[in-house]
């Protein structure tokens, strides 16, 4: 196939933007010169090679984002006090002039890390997938995604418990080289 051109390249990046934004094809077509849904529908299927890569990439950049709203959002809720707001979103202030804080429901923390840890094994989990090759849009079942985190914690343990010897390792070394000083 050939290559496609350049205004045919932009309208795929674009519409794998929309599409990673979670529009829907109907308000994707107009965008990029489509006359329907359709023919704008067709575009993964016309050009695979182009929209894996274009929508990949999309996907990346507003998972970046999440990623970095969920930090965010994790730092405040694991936080054992909140800013305190008025029912008008406005900060609201000690006499002194300090932000006011209100205790966070220990269960409100803990549902928060909970989230965010499955999220991330989620996320994890599909990464690995990626690399194996597989679609990214493949379904994986329950089981698959407990077996590959398994799989994937067992790797981090042993890389870590590789690293702790050998920090353990060059800790001794030192503490020998210290003694003889």
């Amino acid at each position: 196939m050939s290559e496609p051109k350049k205004r045919t390249r932009e309208n795929i990046k674009l519409a794998a933007q929309l599409r990673a934004e979670g529009r829907p094809w109907a308000e994707v077509a107009p965008e990029i010169g489509r006359k329907t849904e359709e023919s704008a529908r067709q575009l993964p299927f016309e050009y695979p090679d182009l929209w894996t890569v274009e929508y990949q990439r999309a996907c990346d950049h507003f998972l970046a984002e999440d990623s970095i709203k969920a930090r965010l959002t994790q730092c405040e809720l694991l936080s054992p006090t909140l800013d305190a707001y008025d029912k008008h979103g406005n900060l609201m202030q000690n006499p002194d002039g300090s932000p006011m804080q209100i205790p966070n429901d220990p269960t409100i923390r803990q549902r928060a890390a909970h989230s965010i840890m499955s999220q991330a094994m989620k996320l994890r989990a599909q990464r690995i997938e990626l690399t194996k090759g597989r679609s990214a849009h493949t379904p994986i079942s329950d089981e698959e995604l407990e077996q590959l985190i398994r799989a994937d914690l067992e790797v981090r343990k042993q890389e870590t418990f590789e690293r702790q010897e050998q920090e353990e390792g060059q800790g001794q070394e030192q503490a020998e080289a210290d003694a003889d000083v």
